[in-house]
């Protein structure tokens, strides 16, 4: 199971994306791309690509103990959800919008169905109403 919260100090990232993540920045380091990183920073950086490994490796282990390799349920999901459409009108955008940034929602693809956790909408719509 991947978490995902967003508040606007901070980001938790769990399970495979954590994974993915960490896989992306160390090639992204290894190809160069912070050599213009103060060394202090490149430092925290390769924490942090360090910490999103162990998160992803962690939850492929615990995985495999509970045997649970499918893909998401609804029992992985909160207790209440929103469809795509209703995270739109919660929002005021188009549900294609939604499932277009389903990544930063924390948006799960339930058979087929996107998925979102109403505090994570809630929190983007007090986000987007501090920029205006």
């Amino acid at each position: 199971m991947s978490a995902h919260r967003i508040t606007e100090e901070s980001v938790v990232i769990g399970g495979h994306t954590a994974l993915l993540m960490a896989v992306a920045l160390r090639s992204y380091m290894r190809n160069g791309g912070f050599d213009r990183v103060h060394p202090v920073e490149r430092a925290e950086l390769d924490a942090g690509i360090s910490a999103l490994e162990a998160a992803g490796n962690a939850s492929r282990q615990l995985r495999a103990v509970r045997g649970n390799t499918e893909a998401p349920t609804e029992e992985s999901m909160p207790e209440s959800s929103m469809s795509a459409r209703e995270a739109a009108a919660r929002l005021g955008v188009t549900p294609r919008h939604v499932r277009g940034i389903a990544p930063s929602l924390a948006g799960r693809k339930i058979r087929g169905v996107w998925r979102f956790d109403p505090m994570v909408v809630e929190n983007e719509l007090a986000r987007r109403n501090r920029k205006t």
